[in-house]
This record gives C-alpha cells, sequence and structure tokens, in this order.
C-alpha cells in the first residue's frame, strides 16, 4: 500500500520499511504468530504490528482508543 493511502506517518513508514510488514488481512500477532482474529487484535501506532489482546502480558481487557 502507499504511505498516503493507508494514513502512515513518516516515523511509521521508516519503522515499516525495517520489518517484513503485513496488511491488515494478512497480519499475525507478534507474540504468537497466530492469524487476526476479529475484534481481539490490537495494531501498534509506531511499529503496525498486531498483537492479540490476551497474548500481552499482562492481558488487555478491553480494547485501547489510539
Amino acid at each position: 500500500g502507499h504511505q498516503s493511502c493507508l494514513k502512515f506517518s513518516d516515523k511509521l513508514m521508516e519503522k515499516v520499511r525495517t520489518m517484513r510488514w503485513q496488511c491488515i488481512e494478512c497480519k499475525k500477532c507478534s507474540i504468537c504468530a497466530k492469524a487476526h482474529r476479529a475484534g481481539s487484535m490490537l495494531f501498534c501506532d509506531v511499529c503496525d504490528r498486531g498483537f492479540h489482546m490476551d497474548c500481552c502480558n499482562p492481558p488487555i481487557l478491553k480494547p485501547v482508543k489510539g
């Protein structure tokens, strides 16, 4: 995707270029490496990696705003 279409900041694009980026449909949890489960995945605004809320330590019980 294009930076402008994805609305990625310059800082996020710098980080994304250093790692293997996955689109939102293909993204896997960076902790357990399992596929996206609707409603349970959080996406980092800094690195764009995904994390299941229950994989975090401590687990996140409800989605955070951001």
